[in-house]
């Protein structure tokens, strides 16, 4: 399970096992008009629906009948992290019996609904820049370093921009972002020394950064000859009489 009954996002992933062991699964979403799911269904179909919520199934399930889903409950719990999804467990059903999966996502979707009607939303809208921000964490945990890595480099490229128009502002959110992503990075990559070196100016700034990054995409790839050779160049730039 994840997300709260009370606070229903509006879109869920469900659930269901059978069984033999098979995960099935549909997608909740609570539309912004009343739909009549009978009306768009075969009448055999139509007649398995609760007859309390034909006219007022709130959330939509899609597709009306679960699909097994490779990966299980685990792939399920990452995809509702990643798309800030609420995830309902369904509980067990029949094996092979289209009608009684019918019948059992409609009546998870009538209730999630009604869970989402109750629902106060007076003191939803400020949340919503710590929500995003709680995502892009998510999000930012769950990749390589190799792909923090590249998140930087392409950074680099709109701070050096930045920089070169003189958009303080822009330059600004660009090293906050930059740093967001250096917290999930082990120290050996020394992403504060990549930020730092990033915002000099000049064909020294430039080469220095290009060899940072070099030096960690090459210990990302465990690839420590190249990295000695980079830490060695890296000496000799810096050393006091090449200072500028």
């Amino acid at each position: 399970m994840r997300g709260e009954e009370r606070l229903a996002r509006g879109h869920a992933l469900v659930y269901f096992r059978t069984a033999d062991g098979t995960t099935l699964a549909t997608y909740l979403v609570v539309p912004p008009v009343v739909i009549d799911l009978a009306k768009y269904m075969p009448p055999m179909f139509a007649g398995q629906l609760p007859a309390a919520g034909r006219a007022d199934v709130a959330a939509m399930p899609m597709p009306p009948v679960p699909e097994e889903i490779e990966g299980g409950v685990a792939s399920l719990e990452r995809l509702a992290v990643t798309r800030d999804d609420d995830l309902i467990d369904g509980g067990s059903v029949p094996t092979g019996s289209v009608e009684r999966l019918l019948f059992a996502a409609a009546e998870v979707g009538r209730a999630y609904g009604e869970a989402y009607q109750r629902r106060d939303f007076g003191d939803a809208l400020p949340e919503t820049a710590d929500t995003s921000l709680a995502v892009d964490e998510v999000l930012m945990s769950l990749m390589g370093d190799h792909e923090r890595i590249g998140e930087i480099a392409k950074l680099i490229g709109r701070l050096r921009y930045a920089l070169d128009g003189n958009d303080s502002a822009l330059a600004a959110d660009t090293v906050s972002d930059m740093a967001r992503i250096a917290r999930h990075l082990p120290a050996k990559y020394r992403a504060e020394e990549v930020i730092a070196v990033a915002q000099l100016a000049g064909e020294k700034g430039a080469r220095l950064i290009q060899l940072h990054l070099d030096r960690c995409f090459k210990l990302a790839n465990e690839d420590y000859a190249a990295v000695a050779r980079i830490e060695s160049e890296l000496r000799a730039i810096t050393a006091p009489e090449n200072s500028v």
